[in-house]
């Protein structure tokens, strides 16, 4: 009698909140269960595991990685890639440490589960050079210095349900995925493949953020280390945790509570603008690299769940040629366990 396959979760910890979904073999099913947290507290990842799949210590645990690094899509956990991968953190202390830190709590506590690290930038590998690289001297390109892009396996998974709900003419045309959330981006698409995107080296860059800043003028930095008279560390902090809609409204970032208070909060109101303007320019900015755009998707949670802040990005796009927008839910824990599924499918 076959051994029942084992069972697949897929782990995606976040900017702000921690999603998991456990998928049995069957290609086109529904995940068995799925569960959501506020950040992204370990202890409570493996007691969900430990409730929702049984007596399983065998399963298979797929896991979002955001990291500054050129990778393929998937790759075996080992202790040389979890070294290699806390180095990194250096350059991406927001999500990539909490990322780990799932990681090993899963090792010790399910010490027979085989895991795995999906890349967040793999599908930005097809960029061209001319958007790859940074316009930097080109002996830094050999040390990591590039544009790798990160919400890859949200663009997968927005490209795979647009062809499955709209067919191949709206997943193959000029596609533009603005996935908005704790982080943001937004992705040119062409023929299913990625052409440009506003992340850059880190996930800090680009369009600005609910903690982050996005792109800045480099000046602007060296400024406040100055000014500041900060140590690297504290500076780091300062953009990763302290700017964006936080830095601009003063206490949160969490946009829900922004446009609540937004009628009676200046602050938060010119936070909300700003970062409407920010992404309402980086959608026209994208559209350059593609030659226009036939489809908008909104997704990320404030993409999916905020029309207000839609409607004001799409008033300021109205100058553009009529495109169809659609508001997709991202699956990238689905996309996870179908690159973990494929890979222990493919004989060594």
């Amino acid at each position: 009698m076959t051994a029942p396959a084992p069972l697949i979760v897929a782990v995606n910890g976040g900017s702000s909140s921690l999603k998991v979904a456990i998928y049995g073999d069957a290609v086109d099913a529904p995940p068995l269960h799925q569960g959501r947290q506020d950040g992204n507290e370990a202890a409570w990842l493996i007691r969900w595991i430990e409730d929702s799949a049984g007596n399983d210590p065998d399963c298979l645990v797929g896991h979002r990685v955001v990291a500054s690094r050129s990778s393929p899509p998937l790759e075996d956990v080992t202790p040389a890639l979890l070294t290699e991968l806390h180095l990194a953190t250096a350059d991406d202390p927001i999500p990539l440490p909490s990322q780990l830190a799932l990681i090993e709590a899963i090792a010790a506590a399910m010490p027979r589960a085989r895991q795995f690290a999906c890349s967040d930038s793999a599908f930005h590998a097809t960029i061209p050079a001319a958007g790859r690289h940074l316009p930097i001297p080109r002996a830094f390109d050999d040390l990591g210095l590039v544009r790798h892009g990160f919400h890859g396996l949200s663009c997968a998974s927005v490209v795979n349900r647009l062809r499955r709900i709209h067919g191949e003419k709206a997943a193959g045309g000029r596609l533009i995925v603005a996935h908005l959330g704790g982080g943001s981006s937004v992705t040119a698409i062409h023929n299913g493949r990625s052409m440009d995107t506003s992340m850059g080296f880190s996930p800090d860059g680009g369009v600005m953020m609910a903690t982050r800043p996005g792109d800045l003028d480099p000046g602007v930095i060296f400024a406040m280390q100055r000014r500041l008279r900060a140590s690297p560390e504290r500076l780091s902090d300062v953009l990763a945790f302290e700017s964006g809609l936080r830095g601009r409204a003063g206490d949160t970032g969490d946009m829900r509570l922004l446009v609540e208070r937004e009628t009676r909060d200046p602050q938060a109101a010119e936070a909300i603008e700003m970062f409407c303007r920010s992404i309402a320019r980086a959608i026209a900015g994208a559209a350059t690299t593609i030659g226009g755009i036939d489809t908008l998707v909104f997704t990320g949670g404030v993409g999916e769940h905020m029309p207000a802040i839609r409607t004001r990005i799409c008033n300021a796009l109205q100058f553009l040629s009529p495109m169809t927008i659609h508001v997709i839910a991202t699956e990238e824990e689905l996309m996870i366990a179908e690159l973990v599924r494929q890979h222990v499918a493919t004989p060594e």
